[in-house]
């Protein structure tokens, strides 16, 4: 049997595998490869998978590298050096994109965290993102600004109260995750939401809950009373 034969043959075994199975249990260089199979159909990826779990240790840190690092693995080209930063992108594009279209009223402190938990993934990377009602807690705004909370993204407090100051908005809801750790804000996150605060209630504008997601759990600012001392 010749070498492309023998190729097809284990690209058919591994879709169907795939297919059949939980993929959050699978080894990672086959979800890996699994992956790689539609950015490469023709080539045999199975070593590059490999290649690419040794060099950074795990999916994650794969999804996490950037182009450069990428593309000096053997057989990653910038094409699929591409579709991998996609894929590392896509769950909080469609965080985003389920948030848009479930609109909903947030009135009180469990419907937000139903809301947050229901549309915010929590990647490898802190995220931070915000939501903006009306004067009956109607959901105007569900936006992202990017990866880091909101102090290690080096969040412009002008720049967030200009893009927060509509003249529809009368309430704010910020969220940033903590993927690694626990819920518990650091100072940074303390200091921001100070500043952010003083900064909103000068133009009439109320925040009304900083809540940190993590795997261990969710802190509220308001629920513990710390946004209120703020």
């Amino acid at each position: 049997m010749d070498k492309d034969n023998i190729h097809a043959g284990h690209r058919a075994r591994l879709r169907q595998q795939m297919r059949e199975a939980d993929m959050s249990k699978m080894p990672e260089h086959m979800v890996l490869e699994y992956m790689l199979s539609f950015a490469l159909p023709y080539k045999d990826v199975n070593p590059i998978s490999h290649a690419l779990i040794n060099k950074f240790g795990n999916l994650s840190a794969v999804l996490d590298a950037s182009m450069a690092d990428l593309k000096s693995v053997d057989g990653i080209s910038d094409v699929s050096a591409h579709y991998l930063k996609m894929c590392a992108s896509l769950p909080r594009i469609v965080s985003l994109s389920r948030g848009k279209q479930k609109i909903k009223s947030v009135t009180n402190m469990a419907q937000s965290v139903d809301f947050l938990r229901e549309h915010i993934a929590i990647t490898d990377k802190e995220e931070f993102y915000y939501i903006t009602t009306d004067t009956q807690y109607n959901i105007l705004k569900f936006e992202s600004l990017g990866y880091g909370s909101a102090y290690d993204a080096h969040v412009d407090i002008r720049e967030l109260v200009r893009k927060l100051s509509e003249p529809t908005t009368s309430n704010v809801l910020i969220c940033h995750t903590h993927p690694h750790g626990n819920p518990i804000p650091s100072k940074d996150d303390i200091s921001f939401t100070r500043a952010l605060n003083n900064a909103l209630s000068s133009i009439g504008i109320k925040l009304s809950d900083h809540v940190v997601l993590a795997p261990s759990g969710i802190y509220s600012f308001f629920r513990e009373g710390l946004l209120q001392k703020l």
